[in-house]
């Protein structure tokens, strides 16, 4: 059994701080191509003052009918207009979800790492605590004042 703990010890430490954080970050990555496909960056920027959903308006082919002309350059700019400020905010929100993922997978790895190292410190810190000097009426005060026979 003594022979085992030698192996077991060494298998926790191997698959804690490497396969795991390896896991974490490719899990992160995924994320991040997941998202990257959803909203397919490069078709989001090559579209970005393209007509919004192909509603346009045809230019008059016969004579100057200035009316129809102003017509169909406000409606095909607003289109576009209305195209471009709901493609920026897909991009917008795409760029805040990956910096989530990412920010969140790096906290993930930071309290993954420190967990264990953490634990002495904690134990420490409570045992310098003494249980005899807890005021425990300042937690639940309701506004009134505790006569001193009373106070813990």
């Amino acid at each position: 059994m003594f022979l085992l703990l030698p192996k077991i010890f060494i298998s926790f430490a191997t698959w804690y701080f490497l396969k795991r954080p390896v896991q974490i970050y490719q899990m992160a990555i995924g994320y991040i191509k997941v998202i990257l496909k959803l909203y397919s960056f490069p078709f989001l920027i090559r579209t970005l003052f393209a007509t919004w959903r192909g509603i346009s308006v045809a230019y008059p082919e016969n004579g100057w009918h200035i009316v129809e002309i102003l017509q169909a350059i406000i409606m095909n700019t607003v289109s576009r207009v209305a195209g471009a400020v709901i493609r920026g905010f897909t991009i917008i929100y795409a760029v805040i979800l990956i910096l989530l993922v990412f920010f969140g997978s790096v906290f993930y790895l930071i309290l993954w790492y420190t967990f264990w190292f953490s634990i002495p410190i904690l134990v420490v810190w409570i045992s310098k605590i003494d249980p005899t000097n807890i005021n425990f009426n300042s937690l639940f005060n309701s506004g009134t004042p505790v006569p001193r026979k009373f106070r813990i």
